[in-house]
């Protein structure tokens, strides 16, 4: 009988009682995803920053159209939200700008993008990016660095997998070592019991991370001597030994097929003879499968087809009959993902000045027609780092990523097929990090997806409330005249919801006075800008945390605020913060009872400018000496179509180098693509360098 032949038959056995269903999800209930294709990571004062916006529904990882409302910030070292756009986000996608002051400090800056929505949950589920920030008349600009490593100290963590070490129970125990700034760090070390008997050696692979595997005794404990690359060495002890429990591993014994093994110990077996147990199988926190077992021996193994999981990582979870988690595992599925982006131009060397052609082309593996939307980015750069060949991208993001807690080194790297080691060690990764679950902060959805803008408020006739009144609003933009018609509630509220308006715009409320006896009231619910907290944000792998104090915004205001109180508008001229811009009211004439009105100046969507060749030219009359990691060329709004190539020209700046041509986006069946190729800009002749 063949081992497959085994399997089988011990999946039946196991699953006579079995059960399995696909997943469903309140939409309401899951957090969007948000990522920036960011043009570059390096800047100085004076620059721009280019991004294109994706917004996804993670359930099915195609573009949201829930929300319109996209919050984008940059954040201080200090922290602080310096620049906040609400850029407008249509069919998922959108995209802004943020013009960076010359007087700004040198240091390292944090870029944070999120919906209203994504605030009901914890808030490490919004998109992050660290951008590096130069200001050449700081003095000590050139010794900014990415992360300062303290060799002398460093600490290691292990990770029993399925989550804990059991008598008896042969188990693969993963680790992870870091030194004192929190990156990476080479080590190698042995396994001792307590009685100092060596028992195995390990060393990292990649990353900082490893594993060994060892079967731990009754009664026993074990520790480890660990030595990193400078000399320095450690004893720690290795988790709690458990005398009852289930360790639970999983590995793809086909493309498409996961096998599951259960380990345990008598005394366990035992303990749970006759009892059901459930497994389930999630995705992007959707239950897409459900099976209920019963252990039959203290080793079963039985095969889970997944194709119909979407790619990404699958979590399984073991429970008893009462729902207590006896043991946790997370693999990554690579799946039917077979659309990939090709980049290439009509050259591969060019002179400083000359016209760039470049083609692009979708392409699917299967020979269907898909289409996309992508963003394109072309950037000097000297690669000044091994980390800068493999950064986050939008496949990696949405992936993985967002989907686990702390940052991931080089991330892009676990999904380049030239990386042979790529998919066991992303296995590792997957050991040594925890997931992120989307729990709600508070029971009720405080956060609404938002599609608009809103004006609303309050119309009294003396002491009471106008009920009934109509109440009319103008906008008057620089795209947009409209009027708007409502009518006040029982308690004289009035309100306008979805208001699509970009920029400054006039804003005029009224109602007319019917009676002409007594003067109509009219308040004005104003909107203050009122950002997500601020709460412990890493900048990248450094050991700079905020304060650990949540911190808002210093740009609070009176007005519209949680608790929902208004600030009453008399004759007079009131400023208040609305949204991202200025709220100024002004209340009519006292002397006309007819109509009482109230004007205002309302911020909509950010106006994104458009990147051209104009701009680029007039940055480079500046030194840029200093920078090597200049913008050559934006382009947010691209539409792939796998059966037509598409061409994209532009001229090459004045300086030699290479130049990085980087494409990300997705495609209409919710797959990420990213894409990067290079050219070289060669220096002119005669020209000294």
């Amino acid at each position: 009988m063949s081992v497959s032949e085994k399997v089988r038959i011990l999946f039946g056995f196991m699953l006579a009682v079995a059960m399995s269903s696909a997943g469903q999800v309140n939409p309401d209930q899951v957090a969007e995803k948000v990522y920036l294709h960011i043009d570059r990571s390096h800047y100085r004062s004076g620059d721009d920053i280019w991004f294109k916006a994706y917004v996804i529904d993670p359930a099915t990882n195609l573009l949201s159209l829930n929300t319109n409302n996209l919050h984008v910030e940059l954040i201080s070292p200090k922290p602080e939200i310096l620049m906040s756009k609400i850029v407008r986000i249509e069919n998922g996608t959108g995209n802004g700008d943020f013009h960076l002051g010359e007087s700004l400090a040198s240091g390292n800056y944090l870029i944070r993008a999120y919906t209203n929505h994504m605030r009901n949950y914890d808030s490490e589920f919004f998109f992050r990016k660290q951008i590096k920030i130069v200001n050449p008349a700081d003095t000590d600009f050139g010794l900014i660095t990415d992360t300062v490593s303290i060799l002398s100290d460093f600490k290691i963590r292990y990770f029993p997998e399925g989550g804990s070490l059991v008598e008896n129970v042969i188990s693969k125990v993963a680790f992870k070592a870091e030194d004192g700034s929190g990156r990476s760090c080479t080590l190698s070390g042995s396994l001792f019991s307590a009685n100092g008997d060596s028992i195995t050696s390990f060393k990292t692979s990649h990353s900082g991370m490893g594993y060994f595997m060892f079967r731990p005794h009754p009664g026993e404990s074990y520790y480890t001597i660990v030595k990193n690359s400078s000399g320095e060495m450690k004893k720690v002890p290795l988790p709690e030994v458990h005398q009852t429990g289930i360790s639970l591993s999983a590995s793809f014994s086909a493309p498409n097929t996961l096998l599951v093994t259960l380990r345990t110990n008598a005394k366990t077996a035992a303990s749970l003879f006759e009892k059901n147990l459930n497994l389930t199988l999630s995705s992007r926190n959707v239950v897409v499968r459900s099976v209920k077992l019963r252990i039959s021996s203290i080793v079963s193994h039985f095969e889970i087809p997944v194709i119909e999981f979407p790619p990404g990582i699958i979590r399984l979870t073991l429970t008893d009959e009462k729902g207590l988690i006896l043991s946790e595992r997370s693999i990554f599925y690579y799946g039917q993902r077979d659309a990939h982006i090709n980049i290439s131009t009509d050259k591969k060397e060019y002179q400083p000045h000359e016209k760039v052609r470049i083609k692009l082309s979708l392409l699917c593996d299967s020979g269907s027609v898909i289409s996309g939307n992508f963003s394109l980015a072309a950037v000097e750069s000297q690669f000044p780092k091994p980390d800068s060949l493999f950064p986050s991208t939008i496949t990696s993001w949405f992936l993985l990523e967002s989907e686990i807690t702390g940052p991931v080194e080089k991330p892009s790297y676990f999904f380049n097929s030239f990386n042979p080691d790529s998919k066991e060690n992303l296995d590792l990764l997957l050991l040594t990090k925890g997931w992120r679950g989307y729990k709600w902060k508070d029971p009720g959805m405080a956060f609404q997806n938002e599609n608009g803008f809103v004006v609303s408020g309050k119309i009294r006739e003396g002491a009471s409330p106008a009920d009934g009144v109509g109440v009319t609003m103008g906008i008057f933009g620089k795209n947009i005249s409209d009027i708007l018609y409502t009518k006040t509630d029982s308690l004289g509220c009035f309100r306008f919801d979805n208001i699509d308006i970009t920029g400054d715009n006039k804003i005029v409320v009224s109602s007319p006075n019917a009676t002409n006896k007594t003067p109509l009231n009219i308040t004005i619910d104003t909107v203050i800008y009122n950002p997500a907290e601020i709460e412990d944000e890493t900048i990248a792998y450094q050991k700079h945390y905020f304060n650990k104090s949540k911190i808002l915004s210093n740009r609070s205001e009176s007005g519209l605020n949680n608790s929902g109180r208004s600030k009453k508008v008399r004759d007079r001229t009131v400023s208040e913060k609305l949204n991202t811009g200025i709220l100024s009211i002004q209340k009519n004439d006292v002397e006309n009872p007819e109509v009482t009105s109230v004007s205002f100046t309302m911020k909509g969507f950010d106006e994104p400018r458009i990147f051209h060749e104009q701009i680029k030219k007039l940055s480079w009359n500046r030194s840029r000496k200093t920078d090597k990691h200049s913008l050559v060329f934006w382009e947010p709004n691209i539409h792939l179509k796998s059966d037509t190539p598409y061409f994209i020209e532009f001229t090459n700046s004045d300086k030699p180098g290479i130049i990085k041509i980087i494409v990300e986006g997705i495609t209409g069946e919710g797959i990420p693509v990213s894409g990067m190729a290079t050219y070289v800009v060669k220096q002119s002749r005669g020209e000294n360098p």
